[in-house]
């Protein structure tokens, strides 16, 4: 792991490629999660109406744009969320050498 851990905000670059999202929704929904238009996982929305959700194949190298889908308890799907697009770099300090 390298310094840059923690919570990852839109444009930025991280070195971790396990990065925990997490957001808030009605209590009992599921919430479906993307990474460039491909699902990566779902989680079930706790009685405080938080989530949370650790990839469990780390991310590779590169671009990435979360996007989130809800579906509550009645089977209401929502519209895609607004992505939050990031850079995972797992190792930061190869730049050019030469």
């Amino acid at each position: 792991m390298g310094d840059k851990q923690g919570p990852v905000g839109p444009g930025d670059t991280t070195d971790d490629q396990s990065p925990t999202l997490s957001g808030e929704a009605e209590p009992g929904s599921v919430v479906d999660i993307y990474d460039n238009d491909e699902k990566i996982g779902s989680v079930i929305v706790d009685d405080e109406g938080k989530w949370s959700y650790t990839p469990d194949t780390p991310l590779a190298k590169g671009d990435h744009e979360i996007t989130t889908t809800v579906t509550d308890p009645s089977g209401n799907t929502s519209e895609p969320s607004p992505g939050i697009s990031f850079t995972v770099d797992p190792d930061p300090n190869q730049g050019d050498r030469g």
